[in-house]
């Protein structure tokens, strides 16, 4: 969960998920309870028994005929004891079946019917839900934290948790069983939280005996352990103590850190004084900043929240959709794509490198052109040659929790925040939203970007840097509004960082841009004076 390793064995292969689906319908409620706290408050009244329990071991329910249930001890019994009659009378107040297929829809995941007339979904789709969990993409991190929490207190542990050696290690999992009158299908998914090294496993499969299936599960978990526990292959993580009583420690130590040691206080004031300094300046409206420290979590933000027109920024969101359909065997990157010189291209301060209507180019050429010189016919290109696109948009900002894209007064695009903008890299640099491979290539056509101003500017020649810029002009009450953004990773030394800039006035791009030089030169001697000479781990990504 740390490294980004994986692998799948016949990942693509789909199952009915059972009580799988207990799961979305957690990630459902509690993001309900995230807009209105008060529901995990409300009391529902089991007065009659469903019938509905189908469980491996265990009684019918957990439930009470003509008790008073509240919400929240609804989801502990759905989890916990897999509780089906919990689901029905949920979904009796929320709307049946309405829960799981909401968190799947906003995770992008399209989920087909069988020829059971039961929906069908992969182990490699349904790990999702988990990583998301993790990651605190979905759900806040209060919300992720109380999800991981209730699957690590799970009853069933004859399955993935019997194959764990070591009965002091903390596992999340949820199980779902189907019986059909040709076989059961049985699978379970869990992190496992080994130390160093947390990883993700998720089983899916079908067979005459549900007690073999329990078992396979359980002889795979064992291997799997052993194999994530001896090996050298894996990289390790960041160290963490897990503890049920701080759900905080369930989480990804890595993607969404928000430790704040004391040595940043007198630099976040540094950053802090001199875009109050800038700010004075005529012409300069606003100036966002978020750094992190990709090793430690160290991280703050100024004006973190203001809203901008992401322009070319959002090319990166492209290139890992992209990317994404690489990963999942959609497309390739060696396709080939037609310009026909239809495709409408703003014009760029910075100019681009076109393409030539009439020629054919690769997947891989035209993100490259579309990264690297922030050719906008490119981006247009690949916009329209690929299939539901605003689906994959929308599963990447749901898998990443971005909840303040919000469409701009000023102008038809959409706004966001520079904290949010930062989500992309840092998913990149941990391989949280790609695997390892494409996460990688990533930052690699990053790295080669021919914006030489900016945040490049601001550091110590031969520096590698993942960066991208935007830039937006727009007439807004009888005058041109300049906005010009960019973000990125920083490989200093063995202290990688994020840095994220965004900017708005009405003097012109080059006073932006001195701007950004600015708080870029000034965090990077910040980093020199404070870790040049502290050795942590290595980057994730090394040219």
């Amino acid at each position: 969960m740390t490294t980004g390793h994986s692998f799948g064995i016949n990942e693509n292969s789909q199952y009915s998920p059972a009580s799988l689906l207990k799961v979305a319908d957690l990630a459902y409620m509690l993001r309900e309870a995230e807009r209105d706290p008060t529901i995990l408050s409300e009391t529902l009244l089991y007065d009659q028994p469903y019938a509905t329990q189908n469980s491996v071991k265990g009684k019918p329910t957990s439930l009470s005929k003509g008790k008073v249930y509240t919400i929240s001890e609804l989801l502990i019994a759905m989890i916990v004891h897999s509780d089906n009659e919990a689901v029905e009378l949920l979904e009796r107040r929320f709307g049946e079946e309405s829960m799981w297929k909401t968190t799947f829809e906003n995770l992008g995941i399209e989920l087909k019917i069988g020829p059971d007339k039961f929906n069908i979904i992969s182990p490699k789709q349904y790990s999702t839900i988990f990583r998301v969990l993790y990651n605190a993409s979905f759900l806040n991190r209060d919300m992720s934290g109380i999800a991981l929490d209730l699957l690590c207190h799970s009853k069933f542990r004859e399955g993935i948790i019997a194959g764990v050696a070591d009965s002091t290690i903390l596992i999340a999992s949820k199980y779902g069983l189907r019986n059909g009158p040709n076989g059961h299908q049985f699978h379970e998914t869990a992190i496992v939280y080994l130390n160093k090294n947390p990883y993700l496993i998720s089983i899916m499969m079908e067979g005459k005996e549900t007690d073999k299936l329990v078992s396979l599960v359980r002889s795979i978990s064992s291997i799997v352990y052993e194999q994530c526990s001896t090996s050298s292959d894996i990289e390790e993580g960041i160290k963490f103590q897990h503890s049920t009583a701080n759900n905080d420690n369930l989480l990804n130590p890595l993607l969404d850190c928000v430790s704040e040691l004391n040595e940043l206080e007198p630099f976040r004031k540094k950053v802090n004084q001199y875009v109050a300094s800038q700010l004075k300046k005529d012409g300069l409206e606003n100036i966002s900043v978020y750094f992190q420290h990709m090793l430690n979590g160290m991280q703050f933000g100024i004006h973190q929240d203001e809203l901008y027109t992401p322009a070319s920024v959002m090319k990166v969101g492209l290139l890992m959709n992209l990317l994404r359909e690489v990963d999942q065997d959609k497309t390739s990157l060696d396709q080939l794509v037609e310009f026909d010189g239809d495709e409408t291209s703003l014009e760029a301060n910075i100019k681009d490198v076109q393409i030539e209507p009439g020629k054919s180019y690769t997947v891989l050429d035209l993100i490259e052109r579309t990264i690297v010189y922030s050719d906008n016919q490119a981006y247009n290109l690949l916009n329209r040659s690929i299939d539901n696109t605003n689906k994959m948009w929308l599963r990447l900002f749901n898998e990443l929790g971005i909840k303040k894209w919000k469409r701009s007064s000023d102008s038809n695009e959409g706004a966001i925040s520079v904290q949010n903008i930062s989500l992309f890299f840092r998913v990149l640099f941990n391989a949280t939203y790609l695997n390892r491979e494409n996460s990688e290539l990533a930052l690699k056509i990053l790295s080669q970007t021919r914006f030489q101003k900016g945040i490049r500017a601001g550091l110590d020649e031969g520096t590698l840097a993942a960066l991208k810029f935007g830039e937006r002009t727009e007439f807004i009450n009888d005058k041109d509004v300049f906005q010009l953004h960019e973000c990125g990773i920083i490989y200093f030394e063995d202290e990688p960082y994020l840095l994220c800039v965004m900017t708005r006035g009405t003097s012109g791009f080059e006073v932006l841009q001195e701007s950004i030089e600015g708080v870029s030169r000034l965090v990077f001697e910040e980093m020199k004076s404070q870790f040049s000479s502290t050795k942590t781990e290595p980057a994730k990504y090394k040219n």
